[in-house]
């Protein structure tokens, strides 16, 4: 632990104990990466199973074995889940009762699709340094991600307002819309009696629109970047490969339509990785495409090695982009859209190219222009643009709990 420091507990947050995404990966590295530091740390979560690298640390953590609201069965149960889980405010409640507000930091990842809003009323309740990590726009937007995913495009209405609450923008039906809007006032009233609060961002374009929701809230904003997990420092031969990757989950607002259309329209070979309610339909649609389902570790890396460049076809704003990130560690360049936080990355012309969001003309022109590039200049540009040790864990870490001690 590092000298200075006066934090010896630190509690996480986190709907779930297994690495199923961006956010929960964070989570559990940065819990297992503090322990690993001499920090005693609890990961307190509704949904297992408990994630290998947790298992071997010495986390401590705290399950509560229950289902997301979109697992539970029972659609009722669910709904009072989502608005109130009753079962993490005792839980929680009755583990900040055993540790001192004066060497403990709880630090909050996502809990809106398992623990609910009832952890910040807990929290409000205790003197405890709490840091808020803005993985999505959950705390002001009541789909958490300032999107309509009924007309497919970035909302422009001011989160929360009575013209968003009556908006029909939900991915299923207005009824549902309703539910997130009680849950949106409920979570709003809870949070704002929380009393030592700090918030992390991680991109430039993730404070830029969280900021004027929040600062009402806090006056302590801090950026700190999601580490990425490499498993092989080799960089990709670009220049002998031929085929496009698309890499992420298979939703609409993550674009891998946008990405099937334009490389087929183009003529050229193209790679998703991922997997989603929308594979089937692609399959069917695009058979000129591979579709390789999830890929992970050594897998997904030998994928990579295959391709030439990362379309990252994303309609929304996302918070990072955190694939950008480690398709630079290899050498890849990426095309970007221009109003996403992953263009925050690239320069474009340089590294990677930028194309207006969720426009098919824009990114099949973008795709034409990669198509001339000279991709020995590109990569060398890319290698160049990427610092390792910006997004190692260890610099994460180090960074984390300066954080926590100084803020």
């Amino acid at each position: 632990m590092d000298k200075k420091s006066n934090v010896n507990n630190v509690i996480v947050i986190c709907d779930v104990a297994t690495a199923n995404g961006g956010a929960a990966n964070v989570a559990i590295q940065s819990a297992v990466g503090l322990s690993e530091r001499g920090m005693n740390v609890v990961l307190f979560c509704a949904v297992g199973p408990i994630d290998q690298d947790l298992q071997k640390s010495k986390v401590k953590v705290i399950c509560l074995n229950q289902n997301d609201i979109l697992s539970e069965n029972n659609r009722l149960k669910a709904m009072v889940q989502g608005i109130w889980n009753t079962k993490a405010y005792v839980q929680l409640d009755y583990l900040l009762q055993q540790y001192d507000e004066k060497d403990t930091v709880i630090h909050s990842h996502v809990l809106i699709k398992a623990l609910s809003p009832s952890v910040w009323s807990v929290l409000s309740k205790y003197q405890f340094k709490v840091f808020v990590t803005l993985h999505d726009f959950f705390l002001f937007c009541p789909n958490g991600g300032m999107y309509n995913y009924k007309k497919q495009y970035i909302c422009s209405l001011y989160a929360s307002s009575f013209k968003c609450y009556r908006t029909n923008c939900d991915s299923r039906n207005f009824v549902h819309k309703i539910w997130r809007d009680v849950r949106q006032i409920v979570q709003s009233r809870v949070f704002s009696s929380i009393k030592n609060l700090s918030f992390i961002t991680i991109s430039s374009l993730n404070k830029e629109i969280c900021y004027p929701y929040l600062q009402r809230y806090s006056n302590k904003w801090y950026n700190l970047q999601n580490p990425i997990e490499m498993v092989s420092h080799d960089y990709v031969d670009i220049p002998h490969n031929d085929a496009y990757l698309f890499v992420g989950r298979l939703a609409k607002e993550k674009g891998p339509d946008l990405f099937c259309e334009a490389i087929t329209q183009l003529g050229l070979r193209g790679i998703v990785v991922g997997d989603g309610y929308m594979k089937e339909d692609l399959q069917k649609q695009y058979p000129n495409i591979m579709f390789t389902g999830w890929l992970t570790g050594e897998d997904k890396y030998k994928i990579v090695r295959k391709c030439k460049c990362f379309v990252f076809a994303s309609k929304w704003y996302e918070t990072f982009g955190l694939v950008v990130a480690e398709m630079k560690a290899m050498g890849v360049p990426s095309i970007v859209p221009e109003e996403s936080a992953a263009a925050g990355q690239i320069k474009d012309s340089y590294n990677g190219l930028y194309f207006k969001i969720g426009n098919l003309d824009s990114l099949i022109r973008t795709i034409s222009i990669f198509e001339k590039a000279d991709l020995r200049t590109i990569q060398k540009n890319v290698i160049e643009s990427y610092n390792y040790d910006e997004y190692s864990l260890d610099t994460h870490i180090r960074k984390l709990i300066d954080i926590y001690n100084y803020s």
